[in-house]
Protein backbone atom coordinates (compact mmCIF):
# COMPACT_ATOMS: atom_id res chain seq x y z
CA UNK A 1 0.00 0.00 0.00
CA UNK A 2 2.98 2.14 0.78
CA UNK A 3 3.73 2.23 -3.01
CA UNK A 4 0.16 2.91 -3.52
CA UNK A 5 0.62 5.92 -1.87
CA UNK A 6 3.64 7.14 -2.57
CA UNK A 7 2.84 7.13 -6.39
CA UNK A 8 0.46 9.38 -6.16
CA UNK A 9 1.28 11.67 -3.17
CA UNK A 10 4.56 12.95 -2.17
CA UNK A 11 2.96 14.99 1.26
CA UNK A 12 1.71 11.54 3.08
CA UNK A 13 5.20 10.57 4.76
CA UNK A 14 5.15 6.72 4.38
CA UNK A 15 8.66 4.75 3.94
CA UNK A 16 9.66 3.42 0.25
CA UNK A 17 9.07 -0.35 0.26
CA UNK A 18 12.19 -2.35 -1.01
CA UNK A 19 11.24 -5.84 -1.05
CA UNK A 20 10.10 -8.79 0.31
CA UNK A 21 11.77 -11.86 1.64
CA UNK A 22 10.06 -15.37 2.62
CA UNK A 23 11.90 -17.77 4.21
CA UNK A 24 11.22 -20.34 6.63
CA UNK A 25 7.64 -19.78 6.95
CA UNK A 26 7.92 -16.34 7.53
CA UNK A 27 7.13 -12.99 5.09
CA UNK A 28 10.26 -10.53 6.11
CA UNK A 29 9.30 -6.61 4.45
CA UNK A 30 12.20 -4.11 4.01
CA UNK A 31 11.44 -0.79 3.99
CA UNK A 32 13.54 2.39 3.87
CA UNK A 33 14.34 4.29 6.91
CA UNK A 34 12.67 7.75 8.03
CA UNK A 35 13.88 9.54 10.84
CA UNK A 36 12.32 10.17 13.95
CA UNK A 37 11.40 8.69 17.18
CA UNK A 38 8.09 6.80 17.64
CA UNK A 39 5.41 9.27 19.42
CA UNK A 40 4.44 7.25 21.89
CA UNK A 41 7.68 7.80 23.67
CA UNK A 42 7.66 11.23 22.65
CA UNK A 43 4.45 12.07 24.07
CA UNK A 44 4.40 12.41 27.87
CA UNK A 45 6.78 15.15 27.77
CA UNK A 46 4.70 16.96 24.84
CA UNK A 47 3.01 20.39 26.18
CA UNK A 48 -0.17 20.87 24.81
CA UNK A 49 0.61 23.69 21.93
CA UNK A 50 2.91 20.16 20.29
CA UNK A 51 0.43 17.87 21.39
CA UNK A 52 -2.41 20.13 19.43
CA UNK A 53 0.55 20.45 16.53
CA UNK A 54 0.72 16.47 16.49
CA UNK A 55 -3.20 16.60 16.02
CA UNK A 56 -3.25 19.17 13.05
CA UNK A 57 -0.73 17.89 11.15
CA UNK A 58 -1.74 14.31 11.30
CA UNK A 59 -5.29 15.40 10.27
CA UNK A 60 -3.74 16.96 6.78
CA UNK A 61 -1.77 13.99 6.36
CA UNK A 62 -5.38 11.77 6.80
CA UNK A 63 -7.39 14.29 4.78
CA UNK A 64 -4.79 14.04 2.12
CA UNK A 65 -4.94 10.47 2.14
CA UNK A 66 -8.45 9.92 1.54
CA UNK A 67 -8.36 12.10 -1.58
CA UNK A 68 -6.36 9.77 -3.31
CA UNK A 69 -7.59 7.10 -5.78
CA UNK A 70 -8.17 3.87 -4.77
CA UNK A 71 -6.07 0.88 -5.71
CA UNK A 72 -8.68 -1.25 -7.00
CA UNK A 73 -12.32 -1.74 -7.16
CA UNK A 74 -11.90 -3.91 -3.86
CA UNK A 75 -12.47 -3.13 -0.42
CA UNK A 76 -9.13 -4.39 1.98
CA UNK A 77 -5.70 -4.80 1.18
CA UNK A 78 -3.48 -6.81 0.36
CA UNK A 79 -2.92 -8.71 -3.00
CA UNK A 80 -5.67 -10.36 -3.26
CA UNK A 81 -7.52 -8.09 -1.64
CA UNK A 82 -9.38 -8.78 1.53
CA UNK A 83 -10.67 -7.07 4.54
CA UNK A 84 -9.44 -6.94 7.91
CA UNK A 85 -11.16 -6.96 11.28
CA UNK A 86 -8.87 -7.10 14.27
CA UNK A 87 -10.77 -5.59 17.11
CA UNK A 88 -11.12 -8.75 19.06
CA UNK A 89 -9.32 -10.65 17.49
CA UNK A 90 -7.76 -11.18 13.91
CA UNK A 91 -10.22 -12.02 11.39
CA UNK A 92 -9.94 -11.64 7.24
CA UNK A 93 -12.81 -12.00 4.98
CA UNK A 94 -12.96 -14.61 3.33
CA UNK A 95 -13.25 -13.37 -0.10
CA UNK A 96 -12.75 -10.10 -1.94
CA UNK A 97 -15.51 -7.47 -1.53
CA UNK A 98 -16.63 -4.98 -3.31
CA UNK A 99 -19.90 -2.93 -1.80
CA UNK A 100 -20.31 -1.69 2.10
CA UNK A 101 -22.93 -3.92 2.51
CA UNK A 102 -20.94 -7.00 2.07
CA UNK A 103 -18.62 -5.21 4.34
CA UNK A 104 -21.49 -5.13 7.11
CA UNK A 105 -21.67 -8.89 6.97
CA UNK A 106 -18.47 -9.29 7.18
CA UNK A 107 -18.55 -7.10 10.17
CA UNK A 108 -21.67 -9.11 11.41
CA UNK A 109 -20.11 -12.52 10.76
CA UNK A 110 -18.56 -14.55 13.48
CA UNK A 111 -21.50 -14.63 16.15
CA UNK A 112 -23.09 -17.73 15.57
CA UNK A 113 -24.73 -18.73 18.80
CA UNK A 114 -28.37 -18.33 18.42
CA UNK A 115 -28.52 -16.44 21.68
CA UNK A 116 -27.25 -13.67 19.29
CA UNK A 117 -29.46 -13.59 16.37
CA UNK A 118 -32.00 -10.77 17.20
CA UNK A 119 -28.68 -8.45 18.54
CA UNK A 120 -26.93 -9.04 14.96
CA UNK A 121 -29.97 -7.99 13.23
CA UNK A 122 -30.70 -4.95 15.11
CA UNK A 123 -27.21 -3.99 14.64
CA UNK A 124 -28.08 -4.65 10.91
CA UNK A 125 -30.55 -2.56 10.89
CA UNK A 126 -28.38 0.49 12.43
CA UNK A 127 -25.85 -0.05 10.17
CA UNK A 128 -25.28 2.43 6.69
CA UNK A 129 -24.15 1.29 3.46
CA UNK A 130 -23.37 4.70 1.88
CA UNK A 131 -19.94 6.09 3.33
CA UNK A 132 -17.29 6.94 1.20
CA UNK A 133 -14.39 4.39 0.29
CA UNK A 134 -11.46 5.46 1.31
CA UNK A 135 -7.59 4.70 2.06
CA UNK A 136 -7.41 4.38 5.45
CA UNK A 137 -4.33 3.47 8.18
CA UNK A 138 -6.47 1.25 10.25
CA UNK A 139 -3.97 1.40 13.17
CA UNK A 140 -3.53 4.63 13.81
CA UNK A 141 -1.60 4.29 17.30
CA UNK A 142 1.62 7.01 18.26
CA UNK A 143 3.85 3.96 18.03
CA UNK A 144 3.08 3.92 14.21
CA UNK A 145 3.94 7.79 13.82
CA UNK A 146 7.41 8.86 14.00
CA UNK A 147 8.17 12.81 14.86
CA UNK A 148 10.86 14.45 15.28
CA UNK A 149 11.97 18.01 17.02
CA UNK A 150 11.93 20.43 14.45
CA UNK A 151 14.68 23.01 15.74
CA UNK A 152 14.58 25.26 12.38
CA UNK A 153 10.72 26.16 12.91
CA UNK A 154 10.56 25.01 16.58
CA UNK A 155 7.80 22.70 18.01
CA UNK A 156 7.48 18.89 16.98
CA UNK A 157 7.17 17.35 12.94
CA UNK A 158 5.57 14.09 12.10
CA UNK A 159 8.32 12.55 9.85
CA UNK A 160 6.06 9.33 8.83
CA UNK A 161 3.21 6.75 9.24
CA UNK A 162 4.72 2.99 9.61
CA UNK A 163 3.03 -0.24 10.07
CA UNK A 164 0.42 -0.40 6.91
CA UNK A 165 -0.31 -3.96 7.85
CA UNK A 166 -4.09 -3.39 8.17
CA UNK A 167 -4.29 -0.46 6.19
CA UNK A 168 -6.42 -0.37 2.46
CA UNK A 169 -10.17 1.12 1.00
CA UNK A 170 -12.40 1.12 3.90
CA UNK A 171 -15.64 2.78 4.31
CA UNK A 172 -14.92 6.45 5.62
CA UNK A 173 -15.85 5.91 9.50
CA UNK A 174 -13.23 2.99 10.12
CA UNK A 175 -9.96 5.42 10.74
CA UNK A 176 -11.99 6.42 14.19
CA UNK A 177 -13.12 3.23 15.20
CA UNK A 178 -10.19 1.52 14.35
CA UNK A 179 -7.90 4.69 16.19
CA UNK A 180 -10.18 4.38 19.45
CA UNK A 181 -9.83 0.98 19.50
CA UNK A 182 -6.04 0.63 19.39
CA UNK A 183 -6.05 3.07 22.66
CA UNK A 184 -4.81 2.09 25.76
CA UNK A 185 -5.94 4.97 27.94
CA UNK A 186 -4.16 3.63 30.89
CA UNK A 187 -0.92 3.78 29.23
CA UNK A 188 -1.49 6.87 26.68
CA UNK A 189 -2.79 9.57 29.39
CA UNK A 190 -4.27 11.96 27.45
CA UNK A 191 -3.72 10.44 23.89
CA UNK A 192 -7.52 10.06 22.91
CA UNK A 193 -8.59 13.84 23.28
CA UNK A 194 -5.90 14.57 20.42
CA UNK A 195 -6.97 12.43 17.96
CA UNK A 196 -7.24 13.80 14.22
CA UNK A 197 -11.08 13.36 14.22
CA UNK A 198 -10.98 16.05 10.84
CA UNK A 199 -9.29 13.49 9.20
CA UNK A 200 -9.89 10.12 11.10
CA UNK A 201 -13.28 10.34 9.66
CA UNK A 202 -15.44 10.25 12.72
CA UNK A 203 -18.50 10.04 10.18
CA UNK A 204 -21.09 7.20 12.13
Amino acid sequence: MTAHIRKHSEDIPVPQPLGILALGGKVYAFMSLIDGRPLDKLWPDLSNTDKCSVRDQLDAILENLRLLPLPSKYLGGGNPPQCVDCRMWMRKSPESMESETQFNEFLLSGNSRPTMEPYVEFVRLMLREDHRIVLTHGDLHPRNVLATNDEERGGIRITGLIDWEVGGAYPEYWEFVKSLNTVRPIRLGDWPFFLPLKGDGKVL
